[in-house]
Formats: structure tokens, C-alpha cells, sequence
């Protein structure tokens, strides 16, 4: 590729994706990753929704979360008409449980939380929990306490994938995949272009490193130092011949999510182990018996596959979202952590502001890439 691209986009998960379609109809865009786009992070999540309000939003963070969950719903419709695929948004509310004397407490905090931010929440007794999911049934006498969040949704993350994909290709963007470890190259102040693997050169007037776990080896090279961790987070699949609920269930960071088709996800660990996205037999054996002791139809013979994904955590809680330091043309958006897919949406309306020297709906500098 000789030609010089208006935009390039170094990471093609749910971020760099979902910039590149909101930069599509600014310039020509071109995606450029280490395998086939929306296979890491993305690709691995439970595409979990849940609902925030920008009513009592004050600090950037509450505000990107509202902007974000606001603009899931008419991204469904709209990448449904831009690329016929169906990314499976639904609106399939939640339940929280407590079954322990500390969930208790958590829960408690959490709703008063949610209800200070302006989000809609019942408290539940035990009995009408299981009235919403009739599989609690054989848990129901150990329910401390539950709550019915009804504005939750969920998308299904590979559709969500390539229906996005799938969209920026019907609108010009030009992607370059499998090109393992890619280099970007300086001239004064200026990132000129980005060297591929197979040493390949291409041009763009302006970048965004979009990388998730892989974007600080990417960056480090230009003297920029950001502190993120990947942290693997262990999924469970399973099929059940129909679906036999709908909400999402909680109990404390984990979760199961029903899909219409009988698929359940249940997740998810919580490990600092590096790079390595291999599933731990311990892992597995931890969420089974979570899936199981909250869903008894959820076992060892309707699972269906394990797999592990790797969240690029920073040291905050904050992503990283702006301008490089000391360059004049390079941005950054990483260390999503959990929320990646959900945040993709508000993270790219923002980012496509700010590469396009717009003022940003609201004030960024709490994720900028100079606080360490």
C-alpha cells in the first residue's frame, strides 16, 4: 500500500473498529492489526450492557459510560442496515444476588449507588427472584438478597464484530491483517508511517493505537510510558436445548448470560498472568461450579467450550484516551479493562472528535496519557 491514508488505526478490536466507523465518512481510514481484527479481547467478552445514566453524571468517567450505553442502542439498528447483520442487542434486564453476608453489603452499597446515578432498580425478595429465573428455585432458601435492573442489555460480541467489520468495509475502510509485530516510525514530531512485519511501509496523517493489552509494546518504542496490565478473565459456553431464562444473573463479578438460542456465557477469573490466554483447569472447574450452583441445568454435559481473553487493566480504573505526549499527530485509546465493548461506542464518538481537532463532548483530560 503506497498511498497515504487520512487515518490509521493500529488494533481492529470493538475500539479500533468502532472508530474506524466513525471516521469513515472523514477520510480514508485503513485498520491495521497483529491477526484478524476482533479476535482478542473483543471477541472473548460476555457483551454485557449495563445501563448508566447521564442524569446525575459529573466526573468524565459516569459521562463516557452514559454516552456510551445511550448510543448501543441505535448503533444496533444502524450496522443492522449497513451491513445486514444482526448484532444481537437486547434489552433482557438483570438480576443481582447476595447469598453471603459480605454480598449482602456490596449489594446494598450498589444500590443505593444506582439509584443516586438515576438507574432504574427493584429490590427483589428470594421468591420473586425466582419467579423472574424459576432456576433459583434450588438456591432460593440461601438468597439474602436480590435486585431487578430492567433497563440491562446484552449484544452478542463475535456478531457485534462483523457486523462492524463488515460495516466500515461497505464504507471504504481498508484493513491490513496479520501482520504480528508492526513498528511506527518518527520523523521530528510527526509518526510518518507504520512498518509491518514483512516490512511493509504505509503512510497516514494521523494515528491511533487501539492495541488493548498489546498497546504499550507498541507505544513504548516512541518513549511513551503507560501503566496497564492485561488481566485474562476465563469464559465458559453452554447449550441448552431452549432457553430456559432470560435476565442476566449476578453474584459479586461474576456473571451467566442467556442468549436466545440456548447458549449460556458464564463468566468470569479475575488473573494477572501475563500474556498467556490458556484456560487453567482450576478456572474452569471454579466457574462450573459457580454456573452450576446457581443454574442446576448448567453442567459438565451441556459444556460446551472454555477460552480466555486478555483486558488491558490500568492503574487507575481510568482508560487511556488522548493525544501521545510531544507528538503532533499520534492519539491513544486503551485500558478499557472490562467494559471495552460496552465504552467502545462513546470512546469512539469522542476519539474521532478529538483526531479531528473537535471539542470533545466533555472534558478528557482524566484520561490522559501522560498521568502515568
Amino acid at each position: 500500500m503506497s498511498e497515504t491514508f487520512d487515518f490509521g488505526i493500529l488494533g481492529g478490536g470493538v475500539i479500533g473498529l468502532s472508530l474506524a466507523r466513525e471516521l469513515c465518512n472523514r477520510g480514508r481510514v485503513l485498520v491495521v492489526d497483529r491477526q484478524n481484527v476482533g479476535q482478542e479481547a473483543s471477541w472473548a467478552g460476555a457483551g454485557i450492557l449495563p445501563p448508566a445514566s447521564a442524569k446525575n453524571a459529573i466526573h468524565s468517567r459516569e459521562k463516557l459510560l452514559a454516552l456510551s450505553f445511550q448510543l448501543h442502542e441505535a448503533w444496533a439498528a444502524e450496522l443492522m442496515q449497513e451491513s445486514g447483520i444482526d448484532n444481537g442487542f437486547r434489552k433482557c434486564g438483570a438480576i443481582h444476588l447476595a447469598r453471603t453476608p459480605g454480598e449482602l453489603a456490596s449489594l446494598n452499597g450498589q444500590l443505593l449507588e444506582l439509584q443516586e446515578d438515576g438507574i432504574q432498580v427493584t429490590p427483589l425478595t428470594a421468591e420473586l427472584a425466582v419467579k423472574r429465573v424459576p432456576s433459583l428455585a434450588a438456591i432460593q432458601h440461601k438468597i439474602l438478597a436480590a435486585a431487578w435492573l430492567p433497563q440491562e442489555a446484552q449484544i452478542r460480541n463475535p456478531w457485534h464484530l462483523q457486523a462492524l467489520k463488515q460495516s466500515c468495509i461497505n464504507q471504504g475502510v481498508q484493513f491490513l491483517e496479520n501482520q504480528g509485530h508492526c513498528q511506527l516510525r518518527l520523523q521530528g514530531s510527526n509518526v510518518t508511517s507504520v512498518q509491518t512485519e514483512t516490512g511493509e511501509e504505509i503512510s497516514a496523517k494521523r494515528f491511533c493505537v487501539t492495541a488493548g493489552a498489546w498497546t504499550a509494546e507498541l507505544i513504548a518504542p516512541l518513549g511513551i510510558q503507560i501503566s496497564t496490565v492485561p488481566v485474562r478473565g476465563q469464559m465458559l459456553l453452554f447449550k441448552l436445548p431452549e432457553p430456559i431464562f432470560t435476565p442476566i444473573i449476578y453474584e459479586g463479578t461474576r456473571y451467566i448470560v442467556a442468549r436466545e438460542d440456548g447458549h449460556v456465557v458464564v463468566g468470569s477469573t479475575l488473573e494477572e498472568a501475563g500474556f498467556d490466554k490458556s484456560t487453567s483447569e482450576s478456572g474452569v472447574k471454579s466457574l462450573l461450579n459457580f454456573a452450576n450452583g446457581i443454574v442446576p441445568e448448567l453442567n459438565e454435559s451441556n459444556l460446551v467450550q472454555s477460552w480466555a481473553g486478555l483486558r488491558p487493566a490500568s492503574f487507575d480504573g481510568f482508560p487511556y484516551m488522548g493525544a501521545a505526549p510531544h507528538l503532533d499527530n499520534l492519539w491513544i485509546a486503551t485500558a478499557h479493562f472490562r467494559s471495552g465493548l460496552l465504552l467502545s461506542t462513546g470512546t469512539a464518538k469522542l476519539m474521532s472528535q478529538i483526531l479531528c481537532h473537535e471539542t470533545p463532548l466533555f472534558d478528557l483530560s482524566p484520561f490522559r496519557i501522560d498521568r502515568g
